[in-house]
């Protein structure tokens, strides 16, 4: 959203932004074992013993993005171009009225079959 009113303005591209404005690391990735549980997520023992441990269903090791660095570059950035900020008591006035309406609902039977 940001790029469809300032193309570029936070990199030409997703990972561009990202390398950026997000912590990166690397987290292991899990196969799948047909039954939609990763294996080696835990087997009671600790998962190192070779028998379905997670040491042995690594399949690699995948990108993570998450959390944020240099936050006050990147709010700098922002509200000195594109991010508005209105507050209420500015713009009540120009703000219908409240409506209130109160719904009555019938819920219906519970349809066995």
């Amino acid at each position: 959203q940001v790029d469809a009113l300032s193309p570029g303005l936070l990199g030409r591209s997703k990972f561009e932004y990202a390398d950026n404005y997000c912590e990166r690391g690397l987290v292991p990735s899990f196969q799948n074992n047909g039954i939609g549980k990763a294996k080696g997520l835990g087997n009671g023992k600790g998962g190192k013993d070779g028998n379905g441990g997670w040491q042995k269903h690594v399949a690699a090791m995948s990108k993570s993005v998450s959390g944020g660095r240099r936050l006050e570059e990147l709010n700098h950035l922002l509200t000195r171009t594109i991010m508005i900020r209105r507050r209420k008591e500015d713009v009540l006035s120009e703000l219908p009225l409240k409506r209130r309406q109160v719904l009555y609902i019938t819920p219906e039977k519970e349809k066995r079959g």
